[in-house]
């Protein structure tokens, strides 16, 4: 195999940058390609968003693959596009802050929607299409990766009729029971097109399609039979930490501030956090990442951090990881993330997807204020069962999460591909 991996040329497809210590699929594609990388592969990444500033790639991710951003589109309006050719060199030096509004701005005065802004789950346009194609050509993979579901359809392009290239989907959940949740859930108001018909007739164009849990692998090959199902969970390693790091009472919740997260820690603050004050007085809450720029108020004993560069200290310092999701999907990275660095977690069930076999080892889990509280008190008040949930979080990192077991599959069949064409 070793052979063979120096040489494997693989194209992303994906309408954002990955980033570590992101959201969930932001970091889950950063960590599948740091390992592609590290193992040799030659990486394209394709974005699908031409407005997308350079500046704003990631050196880790300019290092580990050749970023190539979809060019804007000519406008129809020559005046047009020679006013926004003449301020480009200022718009390009904007801070994020300032330039989002000046471009929101520039299209509401036409009365024109923004070019290149699609909702998330949108399928590949046209000429997001022929964009991926003019790469292909260029590129020339042996494997194409689509990043998310929604662009399944760039796999219908003439383009693949005779072409002997891998076809992937990085599925990262399933987006019609997704949509269906958020929606119960009142997370979501947007009509979507997504049911399982239509997700199945994405996938079917695929050759292997990559789940991020077990429970999305068994679905998967339900709605599309045809394709080839590999489960890759996102990878970890183990961060030891020394007992004497931790802080009495400490708990410790990380996220992003996307609506679930937002959700979930509401449910947690004004329903579970004053029971567990109750009965442990000397609790405290460290909340880090931007889910903090969605918490209205304030609350005893939290502290709202932001995003924090060391986490690791953050981690190093808990007793107990938080993971109060009442709905979502897919893997939940921050509980991998908290299982890497040998935290005991107490969880929702949504919050434990993916993880089943450590209910009651690594993760306590509970769905009502009462029980979540206990569970949490239990970890902080009991020294000796939060130092076996400690171990029992080694244990799983070392012997299910390491890159090499998670992604061997994956690989595996990268490396069967090639064989067969040599053959």
């Amino acid at each position: 195999m070793g052979n063979f991996l120096p040489k494997i040329s693989i194209q992303i497809v994906s309408r954002y940058v990955p980033a570590e210590n992101k959201s969930g699929p932001f970091t889950y594609l950063f960590d599948i390609m740091r390992y592609l990388h590290r193992i040799g592969c030659h990486l394209e990444l394709n974005i699908l968003d031409p407005w997308f500033q350079v500046r704003n790639i990631p050196g880790a991710v300019q290092e580990m693959a050749n970023v190539v951003i979809m060019p804007a589109l000519p406008e129809a309006n020559q005046r047009q596009f020679s006013i926004k050719t003449l301020f480009r060199p200022i718009y390009t030096r904007l801070p994020n802050s300032v330039l989002h509004p000046v471009r929101k701005a520039f299209y509401d005065l036409q009365g024109k929607p923004l070019p290149g802004i699609h909702p998330h789950d949108a399928p590949a346009t046209q000429e997001e299409i022929a964009f991926i194609a003019e790469r292909m050509t260029a590129f020339r993979p042996d494997v194409l990766i689509t990043n998310h579901t929604c662009l399944g359809n760039t796999f219908e392009m003439k383009t693949f009729e005779n072409a002997s290239i891998l076809k992937i989907i990085l599925t990262h959940h399933i987006e019609s029971q997704r949509t269906h949740d958020f929606n119960r859930a009142r997370l979501s108001s947007r009509d979507s097109l997504w049911n399982r018909e239509y997700e199945a007739n994405l996938l079917q164009h695929a050759d292997v399609l990559l789940a991020i849990q077990k429970e999305d692998a068994t679905v998967l090959k339900e709605m599309a039979p045809q394709c080839e199902v590999l489960y890759a969970p996102m990878s970890a390693t183990y961060h030891p930490h020394e007992p004497a790091e931790q802080v009495a009472g400490r708990c410790l919740f990380v996220g992003s501030d996307i609506d679930h997260n937002v959700h979930g820690m509401t449910w947690f603050l004004h329903e579970v956090w004053p029971l567990v004050l109750q009965q442990h007085s000397q609790a405290t809450l460290h909340v880090c990442g931007t889910v903090c720029s969605k918490i209205d108020h304030t609350f005893p004993k939290v502290q709202l951090l932001g995003r924090v560069e060391q986490i690791e200290t953050e981690y190093a310092a808990t007793e107990v990881c938080l993971i109060p999701l009442v709905v979502g999907s897919g893997l939940k990275i921050k509980l991998v993330e908290a299982l890497s660095h040998g935290r005991a977690c107490v969880a929702t069930s949504v919050g434990v997807q993916g993880v089943q076999e450590l209910r009651g080892k690594a993760v306590l889990v509970a769905d009502t204020p009462y029980d979540f509280a206990r569970d949490v008190i239990s970890v902080l008040a009991n020294a000796d069962q939060r130092c076996k949930m400690e171990e029992e979080a080694r244990r799983y990192v070392i012997e299910k999460l390491l890159p090499e077991k998670t992604y061997q599959p994956f690989i595996k069949r990268i490396y069967e591909h090639l064989t067969q064409l040599v053959r």
